[in-house]
């Protein structure tokens, strides 16, 4: 089923908007491309982007739609 990204943008804004009503700390919320799901990579290379967003990536880096730790368009 394809995936309409900018849908899913969307939806991301409405939760950074919410979850940010309600918290006094800044929130980052993103999308990730997952790239292909039958893949030889370990799990590290896998979830590279992921980790990188919640531990490194600034919090001012947030409703982007994401592939291999840049931006990617929609």
């Amino acid at each position: 089923m394809p995936v309409n990204h900018q849908l899913l943008i969307s939806q991301s804004q409405y939760q950074l908007n919410h979850l940010q009503n309600s918290r006094s700390e800044k929130i980052a919320v993103n999308a990730i491309c997952s790239g292909w799901v039958k893949t030889d990579m370990g799990l590290e290379q896998g979830a590279d982007t992921a980790i990188w967003l919640v531990t490194v990536a600034p919090r001012e880096e947030t409703v982007k739609y994401w592939r291999d730790r840049k931006v990617i368009s929609y």
